[in-house]
């Protein structure tokens, strides 16, 4: 009987002790911030964590991008959930009219004739 109380301790100790060995946000933050800075899509991103909850905020290009950072958050070992917070790049050569070329306008003849 002794020996099933203390195998029934040895258990419920290592039990509790992987419970209470999750890890810091601090490490968790530092898991993230990497695993996005090895995608060359997600660099660059701010990270912060709280409690398991990361928050990632910056710009991406596109909204695969945005998409692909927070499924790479998520997949770090301590993260509960994701705040993604990411905003997509405008790209303004698409929104801008095209530069006027100047020097091909025709100018009227000002010169007086003689």
């Amino acid at each position: 009987m002794k020996f099933r109380n203390l195998i029934s301790f040895i258990a419920l100790a290592g039990v509790l002790t992987f419970i209470g060995c999750s890890p810091s946000d601090k490490s968790v933050e530092e898991n993230v911030t990497k695993s996005l800075n090895n995608e060359p899509a997600t660099t660059g991103l701010s990270v912060t964590v709280t409690d398991g909850v990361a928050t990632i905020s910056g710009e991406v290009a596109n909204e695969d991008a945005k998409a692909k950072a927070g499924s790479i958050a998520e997949g770090v070992n301590g993260v509960k959930s994701v705040s993604n917070n990411i905003t997509i790049m405008m790209d303004h050569s698409q929104h801008m009219p095209p530069p006027t070329d100047t020097t091909s306008v025709a100018l009227p003849d000002t010169t007086l004739a003689p």
